[in-house]
């Protein structure tokens, strides 16, 4: 089990946040488990979401969290109890009311299905309370979380959890050889040779697709294009132009690019990255 401590020492301007990668029985549903534990004094800071296929399950034991429209549409949504977070279509600014205490589950697209049975298209966008996903046992669940003597044996209690909730899904893997065909592509590749590929008419595919991952492929194929490209520049590992990294990621110029990324995080790139992204510098991690 492999962990990145990415925390500081109290005090410090940093997050103590922990990532472990799942066992490989897990591996082709959970991208990672991660833990946050800070005290209200640095979990004040506001914090922008952007679009993501990924879909995560959060349980809280502390303090609330406040998430909003990152374009300011919209009511805010306030959120005291372990919830679960769908794909997200577009940008949110989320804010933490005091301390902050998380234990998390982040699966793969396309990997929560087989342990909800629920059509993750009915959750895009949308935080839901996890009892409403899996009833009473949330309870015990959160007892045995917060009682854990360490995070190897928090990683157990969620692994062994998982494993024991998990289905196998016809037609789950297909799916998931078109989710890496879209990523490997970054997203330029057509709905039409991803569904000749499965074997499927293109509406078969597309209706399995929404039900597994939440959003339709197109969709999903703008979001990964996007989320390749910008995570380039939150990295600064590339010294192209943008117009020209955005051009060899297949846009049709910067303009398009930057259409694009207003949509998914809610403001234009200059802002986005001029500000400082805890979140985004963990979701955008290559050794993860």
């Amino acid at each position: 089990m492999k962990n990145k401590d990415t925390g500081g020492t109290p005090g410090e301007n940093s997050y103590p946040y922990q990532q472990f990668l799942p066992a490989n029985a897990l591996a082709q549903y959970v991208e990672c488990f991660w833990i946050l534990q800070a005290p209200d004094h640095l979990s004040r800071a506001s914090e922008r979401l952007p679009a993501d296929g990924r879909i995560e399950v959060l349980f809280n034991f502390a303090g609330p969290s406040k998430r909003l429209r990152a374009d300011g549409s919209g009511q805010p949504h306030l959120q005291r109890t372990s919830f679960l977070m769908g794909g997200r279509s577009r940008g949110y600014v989320v804010e933490q009311i005091g301390a902050s205490h998380y234990v998390a589950v982040r699966f793969r697209p396309g990997g929560l299905f087989p342990f909800t049975g629920i059509s993750l298209a009915e959750v895009v966008d949308q935080i839901i309370d996890l009892d409403l996903i899996w009833g009473k046992a949330v309870n015990g669940l959160e007892e045995q979380l917060f009682e854990a003597v360490s995070p190897q044996a928090i990683v157990e209690i969620l692994s062994r959890t998982l494993l024991e909730r998990v289905q196998d899904i016809p037609h789950l893997r297909q799916i998931q050889t078109a989710l890496r065909m879209i990523d490997i592509s970054c997203g330029n590749v057509s709905v039409r040779d991803l569904a000749d590929q499965c074997g499927w008419s293109q509406k078969h595919f597309e209706r399995l697709f929404a039900q597994f991952v939440g959003f339709l492929p197109k969709r999903y194929a703008r979001i990964s294009r996007f989320q390749q490209v910008s995570a380039q520049v939150a990295r600064h590992s590339d010294n192209r132009p943008l117009g020209k990294l955005a051009a060899d990621f297949g846009y049709f110029d910067q303009s398009h690019f930057v259409k694009d990324f207003t949509t998914f995080t809610g403001v234009p790139p200059s802002v986005f990255f001029s500000t400082v992204n805890h979140i985004v510098e963990y979701l955008s991690d290559p050794s993860v």
